[in-house]
């Protein structure tokens, strides 16, 4: 019997969706625990980790009929203060309580400027933009032509190192993945009939793409955060070939098994997630560092130490 052609959903969710959200966040984590940019690992990560978070945003965007003042309500109240309350708020407290007011300043401009939680601010210039073009630009076609434009724009931006001040210039690129959310949800059906090769073909030129960076390229990989794009045809290649092949791929795993629950919460908690792993990250260190002193009181477990050392303390 044939397969009926329709998305798992719950509670009006799609649940694939939700599992690549998932995927975008545990890549995040694990690319803030290794420390060493330009590594296969970041060189084959990077083209999804962030790319596909902007792609998502685009795909779920909907056209506002609202005023500009309703659309900063939405970004207030639903972005800027639970990010602030989930990511600085500890700080601030301790800070007043040592009365360190330089501290919190300190703290207030690095989140501005973008050097601390840089994807607050890009998100919210970034959903800005696209917010202004989808309500003023009424041709579909044109609109997606703008925000092209607008990420090409900012690539040559870039490139003189102009507009990088609060993360500006990332904002004004990630138009372009938002553009490719945008064009996956109205070409949705089309998209996901293509025939199965053509996820193999995106597969091997992703592959393919890598591993010419890591021989030609050396010690670099794609950085949102700081705009790097190390070569435009590698870089953007790999993010749509990417995608496209995990677009493809976790849709048709939902037709066949049912997606783990917990991989569904981190998906639609995604935020709580990016913001608390450092802390449970900071705790587990501290843990460890505890234990380790306890047992270089032994020579025996003093072994242990150092050769647990070896293969978890580098990786978290």
């Amino acid at each position: 019997m044939k397969a009926e052609n329709m998305d798992s959903t719950k509670a009006g969710r799609i649940e694939w969706l939700d599992a690549l959200r998932a995927l975008a966040a545990i890549l995040v984590v694990l690319g803030h625990q290794m420390p060493e940019y330009g590594t296969p690992f970041f060189v084959f990560m990077t083209p999804i980790q962030m790319p596909l978070f902007f792609i998502l945003t685009g795909y779920f965007f909907k056209i506002k009929s609202g005023s500009i003042r309703e659309m900063f309500q939405y970004l207030f109240f639903r972005i800027l203060v639970p990010w602030l309350t989930l990511s600085i708020s500890y700080n601030i407290i301790v800070y007043c309580y040592k009365g360190d007011f330089e501290s919190i300043l300190s703290l207030i401009y690095s989140m501005i400027s973008g050097s601390a939680n840089w994807y607050m601010i890009c998100y919210m210039i970034a959903y800005t933009v696209l917010f202004l073009v989808s309500k003023y630009v009424n041709r579909f076609d044109l609109r997606i032509i703008c925000l092209f434009a607008v990420g090409g724009i900012s690539l040559v931006l870039g490139y003189f190192g102009i507009a990088g001040f609060a993360k500006f210039n990332t904002a004004l690129t990630v138009q372009i993945y938002l553009a490719f959310g945008v064009l996956l949800k109205k070409y949705k059906d089309k998209v996901l009939s293509l025939p199965w090769w053509t996820v193999g073909i995106a597969t091997m030129i992703y592959i393919v793409f890598g591993l010419v960076t890591c021989v030609y390229y050396p010690g670099v990989n794609l950085d949102v955060n700081r705009n790097q794009y190390y070569n435009y045809v590698i870089s953007f290649g790999m993010v749509l070939c990417g995608n496209y092949a995990l677009v493809r791929i976790f849709e048709g795993l939902s037709r066949k098994v049912k997606i783990p629950n917990w991989i569904i919460q981190i998906g639609q908690n995604t935020l709580v997630i990016y913001l608390l792993h450092g802390i449970v990250i900071g705790w587990l260190k501290k843990f460890l560092q505890i234990v380790w002193g306890y047992m270089g009181t032994s020579d025996y477990l003093h072994g242990i130490r150092c050769y647990s050392r070896n293969y978890l303390w580098c990786n978290l």
